[in-house]
């Protein structure tokens, strides 16, 4: 990736091993190299439930998102940031299955989004700087 680019970057949080418990996103919006645009939120998951195992790795718990609104009710929101944007995901597979998982829970076309089959992933970035001899 380049300095000067537009880009939406995401990262999401799961309440169990299934893609579709999204409990937190995190949106950066990047014109031109310059963050116009930042949104957060806990996510109610799917019958607020939790594994035991993603709670200790991001510490969100079922009472924490007790309240919080649905992937659905948060869309409208989301929409805007991602619509026909170049996706950046620290692990792209991940976060790309994780939206697509959770608009498909809900019933929410993700064909509608005009996003790219595969995202730019920060991590396979590290991998090749480290790993180039001139990194």
């Amino acid at each position: 990736m380049q300095s000067g680019l537009s880009f939406t970057a995401i990262d999401f949080e799961t309440a169990t091993a299934n893609q579709n418990s999204a409990c937190a996103i995190g949106l950066v919006v990047v014109e031109r190299g310059i963050i116009v645009d930042e949104f957060y939120s806990l996510i109610q998951p799917p019958q607020n439930q939790y594994m035991w195992q993603t709670t200790r790795v991001h510490g969100i718990r079922p009472r924490d998102t007790a309240a919080a609104p649905t992937f659905k009710e948060l869309f409208p929101q989301i929409f805007p940031l991602i619509n026909n944007r170049l996706m950046v995901a620290h692990n792209e597979l991940f976060d790309r299955g994780v939206l697509r998982k959770t608009m498909s829970y809900y019933n929410l076309p993700y064909e509608s989004l005009g996003l790219s089959e595969k995202w730019e992933c920060t991590f396979r970035i590290y991998q090749e700087r480290v790993s180039s001899p001139h990194g």
